[in-house]
């Protein structure tokens, strides 16, 4: 007992310390960006219980998980679009077995919620229209008196939000350089949704329990003009507590 109190507050240490390197090197960066691990020592008995844990009453497995989902935003047309509510055929679009609701036993933790833009890099021109189109997705049409859009979490009728949609940043992207001659096109060009920190950050206050209906809600003002219909992910990190084996 008193091995597994110390190797709990390695870890927890451990953690902590990458954290803080993170938010010394890149302020406000948040603990996404620490790549730090604990290497502990552990007994034969320890080891076999992390793969195979015991099971019995109040038990259970707990993962790092994210839940995704996308939806396509119509140029144009498109002014709600709502996340989670419908399953996908496809394991690329979402990774949500039951429509609007996680199967039984299951809870997910929520820690923060993110959006990607899935559209390609920007192709070479003087002015990059993947670049706008990624701009009024996340701020709107910019029309003055319009407002942006905005995004909430709804479960079981109880609202969390409305916040502004570009609070919600993307995981991550292609990374590159390029450059063109002045009023000429420019080459080698990519857009991303902020930095990959994780997104709006909950942390934890929102669990989301199995066989409860949930959503996630986005609203635009009034529909954007872009170049081309966008598909839009919405993603959620966070702790999954299941069943053990």
């Amino acid at each position: 007992m008193i091995s597994k109190a110390l190797h709990f507050v390695a870890a927890a240490l451990a953690v902590l310390a990458g954290a803080w390197l993170a938010e010394t090197l890149l302020p406000g960066a948040g603990v996404l960006l620490a790549v730090s691990f604990p290497v502990i020592a552990r007994s034969g008995i320890d080891l076999q219980e992390m793969a195979n844990p015991p099971a019995g009453k109040g038990v259970s497995e707990a993962v790092p998980w994210m839940f995704y989902d996308t939806e396509t935003y119509t140029d144009n047309v498109t002014t709600t679009l709502n996340f989670f509510r419908t399953t996908k055929t496809g394991i690329g679009a979402s990774n949500m077995r039951l429509a609007g609701q996680l199967p039984a036993p299951e809870y997910f933790e929520v820690y923060f919620v993110g959006l990607d833009v899935l559209a390609p890099p920007a192709a070479a021109a003087a002015t990059p229209v993947e670049w706008n189109d990624v701009w009024q997705i996340l701020f709107g049409s910019g029309a003055a008196g319009t407002g942006g859009p905005t995004w909430n979490f709804i479960m079981s009728g109880k609202e969390y939000g409305p916040f502004p949609l570009s609070t919600l940043h993307g995981t991550g992207g292609l990374h590159g350089s390029g450059g063109g001659v002045a009023a000429g096109p420019l080459g080698g060009l990519h857009q991303t949704n902020s930095v990959p920190d994780g997104g709006f950050c909950v942390a934890g206050a929102i669990m989301i329990p199995p066989t409860v209906g949930f959503v996630i809600n986005v609203v635009w003002p009034v529909a954007v003009n872009i170049s081309a219909n966008r598909d839009l992910r919405i993603n959620m990190l966070g702790t999954l507590h299941r069943r053990v084996l």
